[in-house]
C-alpha cells in the first residue's frame, strides 16, 4: 500500500528512528558515553517529535482503511 513518501524519505525516517533507538538504549542502559549522559538536546527532541507526528499522519489513513475493510480478518470472514 502506498504511504505517500518516496524511498529516500522513507530511508531518512528509518535512519532517524534508528538514531533515536540507539540514543534511547544508551540512556536507558546507563552507557557511560558523555553523549548519553547529557540526554537529548531540544533540537533533537523537536526533530524526533516532528518525525513521529509525520509518521502518524502517514499511517493513520492506512490503519483506518484497513479497519474499514476488515483486513485484520481472514479473507473468508470479511
Amino acid at each position: 500500500m502506498e504511504m505517500g513518501v518516496d524511498k529516500s524519505q522513507f530511508m531518512k525516517m528509518m535512519g532517524m528512528i534508528s538514531q533515536l533507538v540507539v540514543k534511547r538504549n544508551g540512556i536507558a542502559h546507563g552507557d557511560n558515553k558523555a553523549e548519553y549522559k547529557k540526554g537529548v538536546s531540544e533540537k533533537e527532541f523537536d526533530d524526533f517529535e516532528n518525525l513521529f507526528r509525520n509518521i502518524t499522519k502517514l499511517i493513520s489513513p492506512i490503519i483506518t482503511k484497513s479497519l474499514i475493510e476488515k483486513k485484520f480478518l481472514k479473507e473468508e470472514h470479511r
